[in-house]
């Protein structure tokens, strides 16, 4: 709800609480305001923060990947095959073979 609110706020607007947060800020740091302008200051702030295109991009791509999860293959859970030996090189054979073909090819 209360983004909803922030969606149809103006940014000169936004642009004010800001400034009164600041001022908030200082003042409950200095110890001019009671807890609860600090409170407030510190929602306000979480707000702000969490409509910045980085957090929002973030939330994108958490949601996205809880949506493939079921589809992602985990690592811990594939088979790791066995290592094939390599089959042993029998040069000669290897050229008697070609030899073969050669004269086959004559």
């Amino acid at each position: 709800m209360l983004t909803k609110v922030m969606n149809h706020m103006d940014e000169s607007t936004k642009h004010a609480v800001d400034a009164a947060s600041v001022f908030t800020a200082v003042g409950s740091i200095l110890a001019w305001l009671p807890a609860i302008a600090a409170l407030f200051t510190i929602i306000w702030t979480g707000i702000r923060i969490y409509e910045t295109k980085t957090i929002q991009n973030w939330l994108v791509r958490r949601r996205n990947m809880a949506t493939l999860k079921p589809f992602l293959v985990d690592e811990k859970e594939t088979k790791k095959e066995e290592p094939v030996e390599p089959e042993e090189f029998d040069a000669k054979a290897h050229r008697d073979y070609i030899k073969s073909l050669e004269n086959k090819e004559q």
